[in-house]
């Protein structure tokens, strides 16, 4: 810049920084940019972490949960999570299970009557589908073919009675 006197140039200031000065700068400055970058970085990788386990928590306790249903555990009970739609769903799971437990408890005990209602029957009964499989057949029926009920369910009725007459009987019935 110059310096005027009277409006004659009577001098001019220079003023500069040295080159070392000016590197030093940017080099402070690159360090600090790349300190921000790695500090800003931390923290969104801490936040994301902090996210991912309160949204992951409640699918991996639901998916335990499912497991326990699936091995027969129906008395177990979900955790209801605070959010919305993993709250209710962990509801309905729940609410499945039971009516599940329900169901299955009442099958038991109509077989268990069944059964104990054809135990204590001195006549041969067989319970055949449309295939001629035996479905369940009594203690009486039982000792009269000489074959041990539990062995012979699943299995066709021609498997363990030769009996033509039996057979037409069956095929008259079905």
């Amino acid at each position: 810049e110059s310096v005027r006197e009277a409006g004659r140039v009577v001098g001019v200031v220079r003023a500069a920084i040295p080159v070392t000065t000016l590197d030093y700068l940017v080099t402070s400055m690159k360090y600090r940019i790349f300190v921000g970058i790695i500090l800003i970085s931390l923290f969104s990788a801490g936040v994301g972490l902090v996210i991912y386990r309160r949204i992951s928590r409640p699918l991996i306790e639901m998916r335990e949960g499912a497991e326990q249903f699936a091995r027969g555990e129906l008395d177990y009970r979900l955790p209801i999570p605070d959010s919305g739609h993993l709250g209710s769903l962990s509801v309905a799971l729940n609410r499945m299970a039971a009516q599940l437990k329900e169901r299955i408890d009442m099958v038991v005990r109509q077989r268990n009557e069944q059964e104990a209602l054809l135990s204590g029957m001195v006549e041969g009964v067989i319970a055949i589908d449309m295939e001629r499989r035996i479905l369940t057949m009594n203690r009486a029926a039982a000792a009269l073919f000489g074959v041990r009920a539990e062995i012979v369910r699943g299995r066709r009725l021609a498997e363990i009675s030769r009996d033509l007459d039996l057979q037409e009987f069956v095929d008259k019935v079905i």
